[in-house]
C-alpha cells in the first residue's frame, strides 16, 4: 500500500496558479522539499499585476526556503501592458538586487541567504 500525503501551498496571495512542481529532496522517513514555479495575481490601483515565482517549498513546515520574482506583467485597466524578466543577484550578505531585463529597473531587496521574496513588498518596490 502506498501511503498519500495532501500537502496545502499556501503563498499568502489572492490567486496562484502553479506552472511546474518537482521534488527536489526527499530524506526517507521524511517529507520532501519542493521545487515550484508559480504565478500570482492581484488587483490594485487600477492595474492587474502577474507575477511568475520560482520558489523551494518545505512540506514539512509548510513554508519557503527560498521564492524569488522571475518575470511580472503589470496591465493597467486604460492602459499598456508592461511586461519584464527579473533577475536577481546577491550585493550583500543583507541585500539582493532585483532588475528588469527589459526595462532595466533596479530594486534592492533587503534579504538573506536564502532569500524569500515577499510578494506584497515586492509589488511596492517595482517601478509601475
Amino acid at each position: 500500500m502506498t501511503n498519500v500525503r495532501i500537502v496545502s501551498f499556501k503563498t499568502g496571495d489572492a490567486v496562484t496558479k502553479i506552472v511546474l512542481y518537482e521534488i527536489t529532496r526527499w530524506i526517507a522517513g521524511g517529507t520532501p522539499v519542493i521545487g515550484v514555479s508559480y504565478d500570482s495575481f492581484g488587483v490594485e490601483g487600477g492595474a492587474t499585476t502577474s507575477v511568475s515565482w520560482g520558489s523551494q517549498y518545505d512540506t514539512a513546515t509548510g513554508s519557503f526556503l527560498t521564492k524569488m520574482p522571475t518575470g511580472i506583467v503589470i496591465r493597467q485597466s486604460n492602459g499598456p501592458e508592461m511586461g519584464d524578466i527579473i533577475s536577481a543577484h546577491r550585493t550583500s550578505p543583507g541585500a539582493i538586487q532585483l532588475v528588469g531585463a527589459m526595462s532595466k529597473a533596479t530594486v534592492t531587496y533587503q534579504c538573506s541567504d536564502p532569500c524569500v521574496v515577499d510578494t506584497r513588498t515586492f509589488l511596492t518596490m517595482w517601478p509601475k
